[in-house]
């Protein structure tokens, strides 16, 4: 820990903002995670979309005025 205290100020506050930044995503992660609408139920399967095909659309051609 002797590290710590040959640390400037400036480096000491990047090191606390990196500290806060990685305890927010931790609690961030167990939110999400504990959040149960964020779990897909067993039943339910995800729908797998049908490709539509893609239809050219003809730009129709005008005089100029």
């Amino acid at each position: 820990m002797d590290f710590l205290q040959n640390l400037t100020n400036d480096q000491t506050a990047l090191l606390g903002c990196f500290v806060a930044f990685v305890a927010a995503m931790g609690m961030l992660s167990i939110s999400f995670h504990t959040n149960p609408k964020n779990k897909i139920a067993e039943q339910e399967q995800p729908v797998s979309r049908l490709k539509t095909p893609v239809v050219e659309q003809v730009e129709e051609r005008r005089k100029a005025a």
